[in-house]
């Protein structure tokens, strides 16, 4: 132990100081150490942030696939009166022999550019003639048409969720089509992709099916582009 102190002291009288070269070592030991480091953060906040927008994107989805899905296993069949354009620029109204109807209007956001139809039109399980869309501020939104309350007034109703609800998610895109091939007639595919400045993208998809409509009846399910 006497021998290692006093090998200690004969070093340290040595090396009073560092040499430029020492110190350049130095500084390039630690640029190095914390470049590592920084990239070990990185790479942890980008996980994190990934997992929670993950997470994020799968609960607002499934609170917004959870009102459409309620909605459209409900419609049933009836008629829908609906306004047609002529070819002079005048409209009227039609009485339309199917329950549903899948279409791209372009006063309703979530189209972008997969395929599909951004408007869903059909009648509830209440009877209430309803379509589900996408509001210009990328929100879900149930549009009852009007109907006659109480008072003889005409009220129309649009239904949307609190923004809270969305967690910081807009709806990018949302689209319905009529699957072909081994589904049955009654069944609605639809895509839904939520856009967060922070997170990113998240899609979800999920098959829906009417069960008051008959599974071997195409007519019953209109597709168009107006």
């Amino acid at each position: 132990m006497k021998k290692l102190k006093q090998l200690f002291r004969k070093f340290h009288n040595k090396n009073q100081g560092l040499t430029l070269v020492e110190m350049i070592v130095t500084f390039m030991l630690i640029g190095l150490f914390m470049i590592a480091a920084s990239k070990v953060i990185a790479n942890t906040v980008s996980v994190y942030y990934t997992a929670k927008g993950t997470a994020n994107g799968m609960q607002v989805s499934s609170i917004i696939a959870s009102k459409i899905r309620g909605e459209i296993e409900g419609a049933r069949d009836a008629t829908i009166t609906t306004e047609v354009k002529n070819e002079d620029g005048t409209t009227n109204e039609v009485t339309l022999p199917y329950v549903m109807q899948l279409s791209t209007d372009a006063t309703l956001g979530g189209q972008n550019e997969t395929t599909g139809y951004n408007k869903i039109e059909f009648t509830d399980a209440q009877g209430s003639h309803v379509y589900i869309g996408v509001n210009e501020e990328g929100y879900l939104v149930v549009h009852y048409y009007p109907v006659v309350v109480a008072s003889g007034e005409v009220k129309s109703t649009d239904w949307v969720f609190d923004q809270k609800a969305y967690m910081g998610y807009s709806i990018k895109e949302l689209k319905f089509t009529q699957p072909k091939g081994d589904y049955a007639d009654n069944i609605i595919y639809m895509s839904l992709t939520l856009h967060s400045s922070r997170y990113g993208d998240f899609t979800y998809t999920e098959y829906i099916q009417c069960y008051n409509l008959d599974a071997n009846s195409d007519t019953q399910i209109n597709c168009k582009t107006e």
